[in-house]
């Protein structure tokens, strides 16, 4: 009976050691390598999804612009600051946009004119497919004189005429012409009054404005 015990006891303990050997063998190759390799892997991963929710949100939220310049006086001042946001699939008559006008800096300027519709400046006057059209946010007895010679403009499919709102002071499509739409970069959202037509009497058909 007692050399049986004994026999047991040094099984049991010699199966202890070779578990216990095993055991500390083991772990010394799951820390070295395993929590290095799952750390590094989070890292990236939360990389990754911070980056994509930083480029979802400024696509939802826009970015901020500083104006510069007084073109666009008395709605937009020198060293005023706005949101810009992407531009809608489609733009309309007195939105504010931020776009490429072939200078190092992009401009802010209104639109005025729509694809396919006809622009006459005419003795001061905007005229859009032979209506006059009423601009409530600009300054009282604005009058808009062409830049160049050429007061008559026809846009073409998504092409857009912008204008600046300080008629006397802008380089806008009265100097370079109608913009595409993949020159408009953004668009300011504001509430501000939009445009009414009222009838006029333009010039005839081959006549100068």
């Amino acid at each position: 009976m007692i050399t049986e015990v004994r026999i047991c006891v040094n099984l049991g303990s010699g199966s202890a050691r070779e578990r216990a050997s095993l055991e500390k063998r083991q772990p010394r190759v799951k820390s070295i390598l395993s929590p290095w390799f799952c750390w590094r892997l989070k890292v990236f991963v939360a990389g990754v999804f911070l980056l994509s929710c930083l480029w979802l949100a400024w696509r939802a939220a826009g970015s901020i612009i500083v104006v510069q310049g007084e073109s666009m006086l008395p709605n937009f001042h020198p060293n005023d600051v706005a949101l810009a946001k992407p531009p809608p699939g489609k733009l309309e008559r007195g939105d504010i946009v931020v776009l490429d006008d072939g200078h190092r800096e992009d401009a802010i300027k209104r639109v005025v004119g729509l694809p396919g519709e006809t622009i006459l400046l005419w003795h001061g006057q905007v005229l859009i497919n032979r209506r006059l059209i009423q601009e409530p946010y600009l300054d009282r007895n604005t009058r808009t004189y062409p830049n160049q010679k050429l007061a008559l403009f026809i846009l073409g499919k998504d092409q857009y005429f912008v204008m600046g709102d300080n008629r006397g002071n802008s380089i806008d499509s009265r100097t370079y012409g109608p913009v595409g739409i993949e020159q408009i970069r953004k668009t300011v959202p504001i509430a501000a009054p939009r445009m009414t037509f009222t009838p006029c009497t333009p010039p005839a058909c081959g006549e100068r404005p």
